[in-house]
């Protein structure tokens, strides 16, 4: 979540600015254009932070005692992606197959409620 932050600070601040500046300066953009765009800059930092925090439970499996006991890694780094109220979260996961029944799963989605569709 740090690096998302982070970038926020350095990033995300400056498009709200600008959009604040936009709305002070263009007579053509009304009250409710600058309610939009104001959000996108927010909605993408809702993203980040989304998507950066379900890798983070995913690396916290990979490393686990508990998942090295029960599980082996099949595939690191699998894409997912699911739509949510602040758009299209995109974020990477690791794919593991249980050591004693042979199933196959991804401990962050399942940790996080995501389900296949």
């Amino acid at each position: 979540m740090h690096i998302s932050i982070q970038q926020f600070m350095e990033i995300g601040i400056k498009k709200i600015e600008k959009v604040v500046e936009s709305f002070i300066n263009d007579d053509q953009m009304n009250i409710g254009e600058f309610v939009l765009e104001l959000g996108k800059p927010l909605q993408e930092l809702q993203r980040e932070i989304i998507a950066e925090t379900i890798e983070g439970i995913d690396e916290v499996y990979r490393k686990s005692a508990y998942r090295i006991n029960h599980y082996v890694v099949e595939r690191a780094r699998v894409p997912n992606s699911f739509t949510s109220t602040c758009g299209e979260i995109k974020y990477k996961r690791t794919y593991f197959k249980s050591k004693e029944t042979g199933e196959f799963i991804f401990l962050a989605d399942k940790a996080c409620g995501i389900t296949k569709t």
